[in-house]
């Protein structure tokens, strides 16, 4: 959808793309020509327009073009001694310091000089920036792959050895057997390297323990009925945002107050199973501990303290 209450005295178009689960996003297109020599008042223009479109707060702006500036070293964001653009590339680099944009093309588009630039206000959602060939007197045109949404890196198993555990008797034998059967071979520097890298990869597979580790449950009370109820909730929420109606509202308010409650409920079963079951002669058990821990992490992180009857016993704020 074109946006024509972002136009100025500019050569600038924006148009907006609303994509359901990301956040708006803004794409606008510059060119500036040589014309203008070396006034600011043209790019005065285009900070105009980036005001009036840096007001939705939880947009996303992507702004392109040709614009013919070529002292500004992008990587430290300054200007090259001797430039002949002294003050429009400090307007350039001033505009992208207001409204916090980031520069992502890092090869020149034309001779060594990198006139045509891309500009985000979210340089993470960038994913790979790229030459492809021209058709005008530029070298190349950027092609920039981006993201709609942030992407979640979930943390994949690992394998962990517990080296306190090893038997340092066996890797010592085995190393030393190795090491006297590799001194006596006629074999390249890479050859030996490799030989000893995979030997040791074998003696710690052989004699240090190790275990698996995967990502903690922080919530192992939802279970798949919960998760259906939220989803629920969820889809209700939407259809009142869409419709407005009263029955969509009340109808949103059952499926929360219903969620809420048998969340509650499960929580509160979750712990007293893990506080009857899971005591032993010792004391508390490891997943009692575990659940301790991440309630006081979660507690401290979300509001900056810690209490207990009403009162502080942390306080970080």
């Amino acid at each position: 959808m074109l946006c024509y209450d972002l136009d100025s005295d500019c050569e600038v178009v924006w148009v907006s793309l609303e994509i359901q689960g990301a956040k708006q996003i803004l794409i606008g297109s510059f060119y500036r020509s040589h014309k203008y020599g070396n006034s600011t008042d043209y790019l005065d223009q285009l900070r105009a327009s980036l005001r009036s479109a840096s007001k939705n707060k939880n947009g996303q702006i992507y702004l392109a073009g040709d614009f013919n500036l070529p002292d500004i070293d992008w990587s430290s964001r300054s200007v090259q001694p001797g430039s002949q653009y002294l003050d429009l590339s400090k307007c350039m680099l001033d505009i992208c310091n207001e409204f916090g944009l980031d520069q992502m093309v890092s090869e020149p588009t034309r001779v060594n000089n990198i006139l045509d630039i891309f500009l985000t206000t979210n340089p993470t959602l960038v994913d790979r920036s790229t030459l492809i060939p021209s058709i005008s007197d530029h070298d190349g045109i950027p092609m920039i792959m981006i993201s709609t949404r942030p992407k979640i890196s979930k943390q994949r198993p690992r394998k962990v050895y517990s080296f306190h555990k090893a038997d340092i008797h066996g890797i010592k034998s085995e190393l030393s057997k190795f090491s006297a059967n590799l001194t006596k071979q006629e074999c390249s520097v890479q050859t030996m390297y490799s030989a000893l890298e995979g030997k040791i990869k074998e003696v710690m597979d052989t004699y240090v323990p190790s275990r698996i580790v995967r990502k903690r449950n922080q919530t192992p009370w939802i279970d798949k009925n919960i998760k259906r109820l939220l989803n629920r909730k969820q889809r209700a929420y939407n259809t009142w945002r869409k419709t407005r109606t009263p029955s969509s509202f009340e109808n949103f308010k059952t499926q929360r107050k219903l969620t809420h409650k048998t969340t509650r409920t499960a929580y509160r079963n979750y712990v007293n199973t893990v506080c009857t079951i899971h005591l032993n002669v010792s004391g508390l058990s490891l997943k009692i501990w575990s659940f301790i821990k991440n309630l006081i992490t979660t507690q401290l992180s979300q509001t900056g303290s810690m209490a207990l009857d009403n009162a502080i016993l942390v306080n970080l704020n």
